[in-house]
């Protein structure tokens, strides 16, 4: 069943009469001071429950539940470009990225600034709970490595460095679900090779194992996911129109094309979430004309339209497709997240 829409009401009110409604199926969620840059989905609070967060271009942070209510809000750096969030001793910790200074840094729940870093590959940067202690820890893979530095890097939320690996000097850290054989284990990604390592014990020393898998499969690869499965994990690798899961150990486990529709690129994205509450990760994908969701092995489980959203111009109104960001859930429902323009939208899954 379809939500009625806030938004949808005030622009039948605002004389928008004679569109096709039945297209049109968002909430307003939040409306941003400016242009939205960066949303991601998290556990802001602690409940259990995800809130939406929200960076706009002019450097401002909203914090806000899935009724919409404000949970926090506070300005950071102009130039911060994409968020994470990790959790700590004392709670939230928010992570910015800046690709123009290499650089990184972490503000607090009221908006302060903790710590910053620079050398960071901001396109590897990740969160995950390494030593499975309930703090998150940060991984990145260092620019401009030379002699006797290491590839990537692993720190603690006081930007103590606690884990390192030499073998991953470029492409993207992946970390896998830790494993009673192996620990956590760290998958980085190279353009056609891919190199997974073990950081053990977060002691500093170099990886126990290092193995070579996949070969040329990443020779054309545009993106890596990776699902927590239940099961060990998989990885899933996005190519032109194409997608491949594989076992930690490049078994593949699926394989299927994707349907690139002609004047989507912007509305190509692929999110990991669990859809259904089983404590399994899916993946979704919208092309611009549909929304899939499938299992890690590949299984559908759920198609639907990518809907327009109406939007004013200078010409008056017009139809646009919003930007698919994720889905966000809480004990009562799960909705799938949009960005349109300084608005948020969200809409039943």
């Amino acid at each position: 069943m379809r939500c009625m829409s806030p938004l949808l009401a005030s622009l039948l009110i605002s004389g928008c009469a004679g569109h096709d409604w039945e297209s049109v199926h968002y909430d307003s969620l939040v409306r941003a001071d400016s242009a939205v840059k960066s949303v991601i989905m998290g556990d802001w609070t602690g409940d259990g429950a995800d809130e939406v967060i929200v960076l706009s271009e002019r450097g401002n942070v909203q914090v806000v539940d899935l009724d919409g209510t404000e949970q926090a809000s506070f300005r950071v750096s102009r130039s911060a470009e994409a968020l994470l969030l990790a959790w700590g001793e004392d709670g939230p910790v928010l992570i910015t990225t800046d690709s123009e200074a290499d650089e990184l840094t972490t503000w607090d729940a009221t908006g302060e600034a903790l710590w910053s870093v620079d050398r960071v590959a901001t396109t590897t940067l990740k969160v995950h709970d390494l030593d499975e202690d309930g703090l998150d820890e940060i991984l990145y893979a260092q620019t401009r490595v030379g002699h006797g530095e290491w590839g990537l890097l692993v720190r603690d939320l006081d930007g103590e460095v606690i884990g390192r690996d030499p073998s991953c000097t470029v492409g993207e850290p992946m970390v896998l679900p830790a494993s009673s054989e192996r620990g956590p284990l760290v998958l980085c990604l190279f353009h056609r090779t891919g190199v997974a390592s073990v950081v053990s014990g977060l002691n500093g020393n170099v990886p126990d194992e290092n193995w070579t898998v996949w070969g040329d499969s990443f020779e054309w690869y545009r993106g890596v996911h990776l699902l927590d499965d239940g099961e060990g994990g998989s990885v899933l690798l996005e190519e032109f129109a194409h997608l491949r899961a594989f076992t930690p150990e490049a078994t593949e486990i699926w394989n299927g094309s994707i349907a690139i529709f002609e004047g989507s690129k912007d509305h190509h994205q692929i999110r990991v979430a669990d859809t259904n509450g089983d404590e399994r990760e899916e993946w979704i994908y919208a092309n611009g004309q549909h929304i899939v969701t499938r299992a890690a092995d590949g299984t559908l489980l759920d198609e639907r339209d990518h809907d327009p959203a109406l939007m004013e111009g200078p010409d008056g109104w017009m139809a646009v497709r919003p930007t698919f960001e994720g889905l966000a859930s809480d004990d009562a429902r799960r909705r799938l997240v949009f960005v349109l323009g300084k608005e948020v939208l969200t809409q039943c899954y």
